[in-house]
């Protein structure tokens, strides 16, 4: 027993100053730990950067963009700018599931740029569907022919995120859509993330396209990489530069898109893409086969 209290409280004061600093340093320890797990892909040990629950300056790391006056380019007469979005967009899972593979895995992903570095069903992902291309006046008509979502997440059989996974009768169609291209960003697994809108208007249709990583080989590959050549070679010749986090175009850009349709099970509806511009959908044009700017 502590006597005289004075010399009682003397004694446990040194410990409730420990027990505070503690208790105020624990969120912003785990917000680090956090931070680390997403950017391990690129960093380590992670930097300050946009990470929300660091809420840090920006270093230079991929997809560390803040948001800065937009840059203007003009294609065929028409002035158009683009900058980065506010954040690191919405698809987070791939980062963490490429961070927690072997170091190997993650180097040879580090590395890789061109072929294919995901896991989940890669085959269709990375395949075009032999169906014939069918012909769509516009992105609302589209999304209105699309097998509704509630379906599709209860498909029989179940939709499996396995790499060898193919199509399902559902995604075995191509389709040609004109649109516009609203926001783009690189994912880690070298899909490029392309947020298709039918107009510029608030009231406009969203769909998410991808141009993807390549096969290692086979007959695929060759025009796959020609559609990953010819979406470099718009962005290069207007100065664009597309990072891991997303940059939208103002206005859209006009585009007319080809390729096979795919159901990501990997991301709810509504949940993909820059704040204001998510499909209502998970329902993708991907593999991309074929892009052309009027």
């Amino acid at each position: 027993m502590c006597h005289p209290i004075r010399s009682c409280v003397r004694n446990i004061k040194p410990l409730l100053i420990v027990a505070l600093v503690l208790a105020f340093a624990s969120p912003f320890a785990e917000a680090g730990r956090r931070c680390k797990r997403r950017y391990s892909t690129y960093c380590a040990p992670c930097p300050v950067s946009i990470c929300p629950s660091c809420a840090t300056a920006t270093a230079n790391i991929p997809g560390a963009m803040q948001p800065t006056a937009p840059v203007a380019f003009v294609h065929r007469g028409v002035s158009y700018s683009w900058a980065p979005v506010a954040g690191i967009g919405t698809e987070e899972e791939l980062e963490e599931e490429i961070a927690a593979r072997p170091p190997h895995e993650r180097a040879m992903a580090a590395s890789n740029t061109e072929n294919f570095a995901g896991h989940d069903r890669k085959k269709p992902k990375t395949s075009i569907s032999t169906a014939p291309v069918e012909d769509f006046t516009d992105l609302a008509a589209l999304l209105a022919s699309l097998t509704p979502d509630d379906q599709m997440l209860n498909h029989t059989p179940p939709v499996l995120k396995d790499p060898d996974f193919d199509r399902v009768a559902e995604e075995q169609r191509n389709v040609r859509v004109s649109g516009a291209i609203a926001a783009i960003k690189k994912e880690p697994d070298n899909d490029f993330h392309v947020i298709l809108a039918s107009t510029g208007s608030a009231s406009a249709d969203f769909m998410n396209i991808e141009i993807s990583g390549l096969p290692t080989t086979g007959p695929n590959r060759a025009p796959l990489a020609a559609v990953r050549a010819s979406l470099r070679q718009f962005l290069t010749a207007n100065g664009v530069n597309v990072t891991s986090s997303y940059i939208k175009f103002n206005p859209p850009i006009p585009v007319t898109v080809t390729g096979s349709l795919f159901y990501d099970i990997d991301h709810a509806p509504g949940v993909v893409g820059p704040s204001g511009m998510r499909p209502k959908t998970s329902w993708e044009i991907h593999p991309v086969t074929e892009l052309t700017f009027p």
